[in-house]
């Protein structure tokens, strides 16, 4: 929006720690130098596919340290594409909101959530395009879509998690 008051800061270092897309878009609200040109350049969101189970026995993911296991990436070819496998959050206010259906057939879901797990597939993506920007109104705008690599890391992450899921 529009500017209320100035702010005149005089530092021998400056630590701006207002998350990748704030960040990027209060230094560009804020004039500074871009000598090099690259504020707001190779944005980075690491794209991620989730895979929702349902075993026979309880698992109890509401139980524990959440996201305490985890494959290390896989690289699946020379351009340093890979991904990492973890096991997601599912504590029941966050499987709720994202559980299908409404009524009954969201109560008879949930019944079951102590033998539901969810994992992540978290792809390193590649895409040296995505930038940040800033819309008329100040807030940060993104410029990103998946390019082809993504796409495959995905799909190759998201095949080796069903085959860990079918197998467990």
């Amino acid at each position: 929006g529009t500017p209320k008051h100035s702010i005149k800061v005089t530092a021998k270092v400056l630590v701006l720690a207002a998350g990748a897309l704030d960040s990027a878009a209060l230094l560009m609200r804020s004039n500074l130098p871009n000598r090099n040109d690259v504020l707001g350049s190779r944005f980075f969101c690491h794209p991620t596919i989730y895979l929702a189970s349902s075993y026979e026995h309880p698992v109890n993911v509401a139980y524990g340290i959440p996201q305490s296991a985890t494959v290390d990436f896989f690289n699946i070819d020379d351009l340093g594409s890979g991904y990492k496998l973890e096991a997601g959050p599912a504590f029941p206010g966050l499987a709720g909101l994202a559980a299908p259906g409404f009524g009954t057939s969201h109560k008879e879901f949930m019944a079951n959530h102590p033998n539901f797990a969810v994992h992540i597939v978290l792809a390193r993506d590649r895409t040296p395009h995505a930038s940040i920007g800033v819309r008329d109104n100040g807030l940060p705008s993104v410029d990103y879509y998946l390019s082809d690599v993504e796409k495959r890391t995905l799909r190759h992450g998201l095949k080796n998690l069903a085959k860990l899921n079918f197998e467990a």
